[in-house]
């Protein structure tokens, strides 16, 4: 049971892991067209620019915590994999050949905690992260004018 949970999570971290790309929230907030009459405040603005900036860095951190999590799914596959080939000639094996059965072993159980506690801890702070970025779509979506957004990117230290 405990392997097909693995497969079944390695399958949707690469498949969550092909759709990784550099996180564009604040890039697409400020290619947008200013506009002549503002819906949104000078403040609303710069407050949606530090949202923005934000959340490009928690999707890229969240991009590292994804692959750091495939890179141990891998690993751990790999050692279930090895150990259970050597599995049924465990009986006839020499002590060397026990030992590293039983690092395999051991290090399998690691990444397997390892897992279970981060994989928990990156769906909760990917489901943060997309409500983040539909809040930011909602509150963000109105107009400003080129003054107020080049006021905010000189104030945030934004290029």
């Amino acid at each position: 049971m405990r392997a097909l949970k693995l497969i079944l999570l390695a399958a949707f971290v690469l498949a969550a892991g092909e759709a990784q790309a550099l996180h564009t929230s604040l890039a697409q907030f400020l290619a947008r067209a200013p506009a002549e009459n503002a819906s949104l405040s000078a403040e609303q603005v710069e407050g949606c620019m530090k949202q923005a900036r934000d959340l490009d860095r928690t999707g890229n951190e969240l991009d590292m915590q994804m692959e750091a999590i495939q890179t141990a799914s891998g690993q751990a596959m790999f050692l279930q994999y090895l150990n259970r080939a050597q599995l049924p000639r465990l009986d006839d094996a020499d002590d060397d050949t026990r030992s590293e059965f039983a690092q395999r072993t051991v290090q399998h159980d690691a990444l397997r905690r390892k897992l279970d506690a981060d994989i928990p801890l990156f769906e909760k702070r990917s489901a943060n992260y997309e409500a983040g970025v539909k809040t930011l779509e909602r509150e963000c979506a109105g107009t400003f004018t080129a003054r107020d957004r080049d006021a905010a990117k000189a104030k945030l230290g934004i290029q």
